[in-house]
């Protein structure tokens, strides 16, 4: 495998025309089934005509102006949030993981997000039924077989191994594609009984789930299994993204407490609305998107290379000649530190490396984060959290005053 660090080789190894396939590595993602075999999804899938067929239909899904109609469900998690931390901690004065409430928030946010209800993790302060240490124990298993997918189909992918890893024990994947067929099945319940509405232009109240059920059963053309497919990524990579993207912020901003200040003051002097400012009122703040912009660089959720193959015809990245077939890749925790883009101190955290700037050095530094730059189907990801991230951060900093002195 051919790997690059410098950012100027994204769009040439990562071109959004078709032609530039992914490689085996991504086979090593999909979860499988004895039954059904292995799970193509957006992100995981290696044909191009089957990634088209199952991501243009929900595309529309994911966008800011959609996602942005969730509000109101994020504010009910918010407040959940707000009073587990009230009552819990504030009032005991008691020290606890602020990470850990950080992940159980993000995944409750996808939750209600996508069939419309909590987890529980945040009323129960608990990861519920394990499925925080089950995607942990999938992306675990996953890793290794991204640098040998050849080892991924003879201890993994077949009856044989499958049925031997059943008798051992349950595996990761089996366990969130259960729980996804399990939610599958009560909505469709909901909609055969018209407790849900269906069939109706998508309107702001219907969760991820009734929309992925609606798609297929209106377009024939897509996949029986697609909405298992859709709602799994949901699960895995929505809410475990943002919930890495958030720690990241918070603990950088905790360890660095002149930008909690300037983060702070920001906030006090935007006259945001009390007790949840709206993404309208945040998305524009520069130093709250300076924040969020240097979390999604320092920390990406996905640190493993993007796996691509060369054409037919060859082609010539940054002036080196890589022929038919070669697998060439970046991993974008290298890629978003590359000095000579984001400065000498690329592996420290400061946000100032967005602020005052001109508009053509602005895009370039967004175009050379690997996180979301290489991959467009790891935006979906980025794009569903980017409210709750910047939310969260405006509501606890408008309520009272940090501590901005400590050990």
């Amino acid at each position: 495998m051919v790997s690059f660090s410098n950012p100027d080789a994204i769009h040439a190894v990562y071109p959004m025309r078709p032609g530039f396939p992914k490689g085996d590595f991504y086979a090593t993602l999909r979860p499988y089934t004895r039954g059904g075999g292995a799970l193509h999804a957006v992100f995981n899938t290696t044909d191009e005509r089957l990634h088209k067929q199952i991501k243009n239909p929900i595309a529309p899904i994911f966008s800011m102006t959609n996602t942005t109609s969730f509000e109101g469900l994020i504010d009910d998690v918010l407040k959940c949030l707000m009073e587990q931390f009230d009552q819990r901690f504030a009032a005991r004065g008691e020290i606890f993981d602020l990470g850990q409430w950080l992940q159980f928030f993000a995944f409750d946010v996808m939750g209600t997000m996508t069939f419309p209800k909590r987890y529980g993790f945040l009323d129960t302060g608990t990861d519920v039924n394990g499925m925080l240490a089950t995607i942990v124990n999938f992306m675990r298993a996953a890793a290794p077989m991204t640098q040998v997918p050849w080892l991924d189909k003879v201890m993994r992918k077949n009856p044989i191994a499958d049925l031997l890893q059943r008798l051992l024990r349950r595996t990761a994947s089996l366990s969130i594609l259960e729980f996804v067929a399990k939610a599958i099945e009560e909505k469709r319940e909901e909609l055969a009984h018209g407790e849900t509405k269906s069939g109706d232009k998508m309107d702001q109240r219907k969760d991820f789930l009734t929309r992925f059920i609606e798609l297929r059963e209106n377009n024939p053309e897509i996949p029986t299994w697609a909405p298992t497919a859709w709602t799994f990524s949901n699960v895995i990579a929505g809410s475990d993204s943002v919930g890495s993207v958030m720690r990241t912020i918070m603990v950088n901003l905790l360890s660095y407490p002149h930008n909690l200040q300037k983060l702070y003051d920001e906030f006090r002097s935007a006259d945001l609305s009390r007790p949840f400012p709206k993404y309208s009122e945040v998305r524009d703040l520069p130093y709250l998107d300076a924040c969020v912009q240097e979390g999604v660089r320092m920390h990406p959720p996905f640190a493993l290379p993007f796996e691509r193959v060369v054409p037919e015809g060859d082609v010539t990245v940054l002036g080196h000649y890589l022929p038919s077939g070669t697998v060439v890749g970046g991993n974008p925790y290298v890629v978003n530190r590359h000095k000579a883009t984001f400065g000498q101190d690329a592996q420290f955290w400061r946000p100032e490396r967005w602020l005052n700037i001109d508009d053509a050095c602005r895009k370039r530094l967004d175009q050379s984060i690997l996180t979301r730059g290489g991959e467009a189907d790891m935006v979906t990801s980025i794009t569903q959290g980017s409210r709750p991230i910047e939310e969260i951060r405006a509501r606890t900093f408008t309520s009272s005053r940090p501590p901005l002195n400590w050990d």
